[in-house]
């Protein structure tokens, strides 16, 4: 679900790689799609599979390859996609965004104040690659 969704935001094939260095989905700014030039991790378990631990290991992906450009990691289980970013150079612990392909909504209670239109717009290459 995480390819679709990302094309449909606006990536180019070009910029995106399916299992690439045991990451299911990375995203960069620029060719050749090198560890300098991922932004984005994504992380995706099978629906009902539960998101226990997801986040440590997409983080565990982050520093083990050493990607200092990568801005976000996004971790799904089926229709829920949870946001984390990175500010001042470090990791945010809490969802800093978060949206429900099934149940799209504004605003949502938890994780506290995240907007599902934020949280895809800041997906989207623009914001990703100007950083």
């Amino acid at each position: 679900m995480i390819l679709p969704l990302l094309l449909a935001l606006g990536w180019s094939e070009q910029l995106l790689a399916v299992e690439w260095k045991s990451i299911d989905l990375a995203a960069f700014h620029s060719t050749p799609t090198t560890a300098e030039r991922c932004v984005l991790v994504c992380e995706a378990k099978k629906g009902g599979a539960g998101m226990q631990n997801v986040w440590q290991q997409a983080l565990g992906y982050v520093e083990k390859l050493r990607l200092g450009s990568c801005q976000k990691i996004l971790v799904t289980e089926g229709a829920r996609f949870y946001l984390y970013s990175k500010a001042g150079g470090r990791w945010s612990e809490t969802p800093t965004g978060y949206f429900n392909v099934e149940k799209i909504r504004e605003r949502h209670v938890a994780p506290k104040g995240t907007s599902a239109v934020d949280t895809i717009v800041a997906l989207t290459p623009m914001n990703l690659i100007r950083g």
